[in-house]
């Protein structure tokens, strides 16, 4: 999720990036991507909580400042 720029933490953005998933998986595979949420100190709770609440997200994943190998979330 952190390498994703910008990662996920919209509603919408777990949408698209999910169909983009769903796009590449070939034909006569069944796949179900379960999106996860990134969470951060700036993260609207009500768009984490209308997430779970419309089946998007699965989980939210917490990242500790400077984890990551991506630049841009550490």
């Amino acid at each position: 999720m952190p390498n994703l720029a910008p990662p996920v933490t919209t509603v919408e953005a777990a949408v698209a990036y999910r169909q983009r998933i769903l796009d590449a998986v070939p034909a006569g595979h069944n796949f179900t991507p379960l999106m996860t949420c990134y969470l951060t100190d700036s993260l609207d709770p009500n768009e984490l909580e209308r997430g779970f609440n419309e089946g998007v997200f699965t989980a939210a994943k917490l990242y500790p400042a400077n984890a990551t190998l991506t630049p841009a979330t550490a």
